[in-house]
């Protein structure tokens, strides 16, 4: 349901993306919030002596955000709908580029993009929902002004639930006791890292109307597709079930906060 959910979800709201230098400047803060969470639980994990599989966990879950089933009703919540596109550029030209990249070098320890990743990719459902929502807009069409716009929001009001029930399952109590591990996870993908970066933008930009969803992105909990992946290939899968949904309340007190900030 999930699958079929946010491509849905994308066809109703791409149609207000604004194409441009802007979606490049977006696409970047996710660039530079993954390498910067890179590095600092690369740093972390040294401190503190944290190797193998663990170290590998952390590195492939922490520095991926949970930009569309969470970011997109977050966005919402705090934003407004007007936030929805912006939100959707940082997710799929963004987030899912790093998890075809980074994530998979991380889980393969080596740079896999072959024909069989490339296939994939092209068969995500939220890909073609961004491609059919952006023909249609070029033809004129905005779904959310039609008849059927509040089907769009009903839609994208209940992505977060459900895919939280779908995680849930997947915790174990074992992985919540990692207190050490998930601090540092946690702390680097909804605290530091958004700080950090927070403190290096607003000095270059004037922060225009849409960007401040962007920047909110930066902050959400670690993402899903990364835990599953993580489970995939052999790594600490409780501690990467563990950091995606600990991190869901940890986010609903740190991102009105950034938010604060961000204004």
């Amino acid at each position: 349901m999930l699958d079929w959910l946010l491509p849905l979800t994308i066809v109703f709201q791409v149609s207000r993306v604004v194409w441009g230098l802007h979606s490049l400047w977006i696409i970047g803060l996710c660039f530079a919030i993954t390498a910067l969470d890179a590095v600092l639980i690369f740093l972390a994990c040294r401190w503190f002596r944290i190797d193998g599989a663990t170290q590998r966990t952390l590195l492939l879950v922490a520095p991926l955000g949970n930009t569309a089933y969470f970011g997109f009703s977050a966005v919402t919540a705090i934003m407004g709908a007007d936030g929805l596109p912006d939100a959707i550029v940082f997710d799929q030209l963004g987030t899912t580029l790093m998890f075809a990249t980074y994530a998979n070098w991380v889980a393969n320890s080596q740079v896999v993009v072959d024909r069989t990743t490339v296939l994939q990719l092209t068969r995500m459902p939220a890909l073609w929902g961004l491609v059919g929502g952006t023909l249609l807009s070029l033809t004129g069409v905005d779904l959310l002004n039609g008849p059927v716009g509040s089907l769009g929001l009903a839609i994208s009001a209940s992505l977060l639930p459900l895919s939280m029930i779908a995680l849930g399952t997947r915790v174990t109590l074992s992985g919540l006791k990692r207190f050490r591990e998930l601090a540092i996870g946690i702390g680097v993908r909804t605290v530091v890292g958004p700080a950090l970066l927070l403190t290096a933008v607003v000095p270059l930009t004037d922060l225009d109307s849409s960007m401040p969803a962007a920047l909110l992105q930066t902050g959400m909990p670690s993402m899903i597709g990364a835990a599953l992946l993580a489970g995939r290939h052999g790594l600490d899968k409780e501690l990467a079930y563990s950091m995606c949904v600990v991190g869901v309340p940890v986010a609903l007190v740190t991102l009105p906060l950034l938010h604060l900030f961000i204004r």
